[in-house]
């Protein structure tokens, strides 16, 4: 099965319903929970001003996800989408919001990706519940701390210049995605249509959009020391948003990383370029493969890749 789970190419990109779920507390949480209810749980965290439809630009390579038996679910955050706005939201709030969704669902183990801005909220679920990872995996994440790339600068705003960038997102949503020439997302059949629909969705309110931005500028101070289950970094010299010091950031800080992927291509779409590898992670985080693009030398233990590069 290893070496035929991505012999079907790219699926048509899929739009999901997010799913409205009670919690244990009496709120509530909008949800995309996608895949086999019996496999494996993964939480899915977006980028930065995104909702839980966000989930939907993976769903190029849901075939094999299935094939992995790999079930993904997004929680959506504070003021995104149909959530609504609360000025003291914070990355403890998603914590307790998404713990809260899994244990809805009868969740117990599963496992974490995070995806660029959504690094600072998946340190503080992994941190909460450490005892229920199966893996963590950061791709592009940035790690709450701006000391380096587009967050330094973000940072250096007065509030009110940030508030003012929010508003211009949310007043043009689809320039929150402003992919170069050469991201995978021109090749990649409907990812731009879904990615600006998630846009529409989540940057309904601009003042959701400057909260976040806040956050970000506010260091992050969460133990991951504590986090021992088993963590991925997948991050490119070439992305200038989040750059290899964040990888660094990282890596000092979890004990336990089996694989640092910080050699891969892209500028800040490595996370989707090479999504296939992070879902062969997921599957197999204790003896994860690596794939290849190619011809595969006969008895290696890698596997062959979608080849997206």
């Amino acid at each position: 099965m290893r070496r035929q789970t991505f012999s079907m190419g790219i699926d048509p990109i899929t739009r999901s319903t997010p799913e409205r779920v009670e919690l244990a507390d009496g709120t509530t949480a909008w949800v995309v929970d996608t895949g086999p209810d019996d496999g494996l749980p993964v939480l899915f965290v977006g980028g930065s001003a995104t909702s839980a439809t966000v989930v939907d630009l993976v769903s190029f390579l849901s075939s094999a996800r299935e094939e992995l038996g790999i079930r993904l679910i997004s929680v959506e955050r504070n003021g995104f989408g149909d959530t609504p706005f609360d000025p003291d939201g914070d990355y403890d709030d998603f914590a307790r919001t998404a713990i809260g969704v899994l244990d809805a669902k009868g969740v117990d183990d599963f496992s974490i990706v995070a995806i660029s801005g959504g690094g600072p909220y998946a340190q503080r679920v992994a941190a909460s519940v450490p005892d229920r990872l199966r893996s963590v995996h950061f791709a592009a994440a940035y790690t709450g701390t701006p000391d380096a790339g587009p967050p330094k600068d973000l940072c250096r705003l007065e509030p009110q210049s940030r508030a003012a960038l929010a508003q211009g997102y949310s007043d043009d949503p689809a320039s929150w995605w402003a992919f170069g020439d050469d991201a995978i997302a021109h090749r990649i059949p409907g990812f731009l249509a879904a990615a600006v629909a998630d846009a529409e969705r989540a940057l309904r309110d601009p003042r959701a959009v400057a909260h976040e931005f806040d956050l970000f500028c506010h260091p992050t101070d969460v133990d991951l020391s504590v986090v021992d289950a088993p963590a991925f970094l997948y991050y490119s010299p070439q992305d200038t948003s989040t750059p290899l010091p964040f990888a660094d950031w990282y890596a000092q800080r979890l004990p336990h990383v089996v694989a640092d992927r910080r050699d891969l291509t892209g500028d800040h779409d490595e996370q989707y370029r090479h999504w296939d590898q992070i879902l062969v992670d997921l599957a197999w985080p204790d003896d994860p493969p690596t794939l290849v693009c190619g011809e595969v030398p006969a008895g290696s233990t890698s596997l062959p890749g979608l080849c997206m590069d």
